[in-house]
C-alpha cells in the first residue's frame, strides 16, 4: 500500500457520482441525500454537465427561512450552490487536504476531462489514512484488555 503521502485523488475518490438533475424538488434531494446516505450531490443538467452542488447545509438553509416566508416549494436551482471546486485525479492527496481545509469544505469533486469521476469527502479521507499502519506501530506494546 503507498505511503499516504503519495496517494491521489482517484485512489481515494468514491465512485460513481451521485449527481441530482435541476430541476428536483427539495423532498427529491433530501430524499436522494438520505438514501445514499451522503452530504452532498453534484447537480447536473439536461445533458449531464456538472453546474452546482448542493449540500445538507444548503436544506437547513431554506429549512430556516421558511420561518421566514421562504418559498416552500423550492427546487433544487434555489438551493445549490454554482461554485463547484474540483480536482484532478492525480492531485496528490496532501494537496486535496489544503485544498479542502484553504476553501473550508468538506468534499471536492474529482475531474477528469470536463467529467465528474469521483468525490472526495473528509470521511474518504479520514477512511484512506486509518489504513495506514503507525510506522512504530511493530514496537507498541499490547495491553490486554482488562475484564470486569
Amino acid at each position: 500500500m503507498k505511503n499516504w503521502s503519495k496517494l491521489t485523488a482517484a485512489d481515494v475518490m468514491t465512485s460513481p457520482v451521485i449527481t441530482v438533475d435541476l430541476g428536483t424538488r427539495f423532498e427529491g434531494v433530501a430524499d436522494l441525500l438520505d438514501e445514499h446516505h451522503i452530504s452532498g450531490s453534484l447537480v447536473v443538467d439536461l445533458a449531464g454537465r456538472p453546474v452546482g452542488v448542493v449540500s445538507l447545509s444548503d436544506l437547513a438553509r431554506h429549512v430556516a427561512a421558511l420561518a421566514f416566508d421562504a418559498e416552500p416549494d423550492a427546487i433544487v436551482d434555489d438551493l445549490m450552490t454554482s461554485r463547484i471546486l474540483s480536482v484532478d485525479e492525480r492531485t496528490p492527496l496532501p494537496e486535496v487536504v489544503r485544498t479542502m481545509s484553504k476553501k473550508g469544505v468538506h468534499r471536492l469533486f474529482v475531474m477528469s476531462r470536463g467529467k465528474a469521476t469521483g468525490v472526495i469527502s473528509t470521511m474518504d479521507i479520514l477512511r484512506a489514512l486509518s489504513k495506514r499502519t503507525p510506522p512504530h506501530s511493530a514496537r507498541i506494546p499490547r495491553v490486554p484488555s482488562a475484564r470486569i
